[in-house]
């Protein structure tokens, strides 16, 4: 499960809500107008993070449609959201939230939301530092060796589907432990292991 920020669960479902039938897609300026005040000033970054993540595609400049797998990531991300509405937006978001519900069951999710929420951090810890030494492994094998911490970390929380919360702050702990160093890379934080 990937675990989307607020503005990114917000952009999406706009997106999703007011993307046009006959173009099947929407302007970015038309999502930032509709999402809340405080994530207007980054709603660019926020949309490339999700093109990025190919939870958006761009068929046509300045236009954005939610993909498969962002509609995937809309209504999981959903189900354990804490984020609430403070304002009426309109039938298109209500209708926008009735529609992922019905994509829920599709996706099969129901029922299977964050199995791995009673976590403890020594199982957590077992299967981090299990999981960080295969995908090295593999790495390696590609003749690549850079763990991307958000990478890791977004490839760890879709495989063992821990929410958010429990993965940053259990992940903070094992930096505050001294079992891994982060540090800044070119493009984004590089992990690793202590030893």
């Amino acid at each position: 499960m990937a675990n989307l920020s607020t503005g990114e669960l917000l952009y999406l479902l706009y997106a999703f809500a007011y993307t046009e039938e006959e173009q099947k897609s929407v302007t970015q300026g038309t999502v930032k107008r509709y999402l809340p005040k405080s994530y207007r000033t980054e709603a660019g970054t926020i949309c490339d993070s999700l093109l990025e993540q190919k939870f958006l595609e761009s068929p046509k400049l300045r236009r954005v449609t939610v993909s498969l797998s962002g509609k995937e990531a809309l209504v999981t991300n959903l189900q354990t959201t804490d984020y609430e509405f403070t304002t009426v937006k309109g039938s298109r978001v209500v209708n926008a939230l009735m529609a992922c519900l019905k994509l829920t069951a599709s996706f099969g999710k129901m029922g299977e939301i964050s199995q791995e929420k009673d976590l403890g951090f020594e199982e957590f810890l077992e299967k981090f530092k299990k999981f960080y030494f295969e995908e090295r492994k593999r790495q390696s094998m590609t003749g690549t060796y850079v763990m991307r911490e958000k990478e890791i970390l977004q490839k760890f929380s879709q495989e063992y589907n821990i929410s958010g919360d429990l993965l940053q702050r259990y992940y903070k702990r094992l930096q505050e432990e001294g079992l891994i160093s982060v540090v800044q890379g070119r493009e984004d934080k590089n992990l690793q292991w202590v030893e």
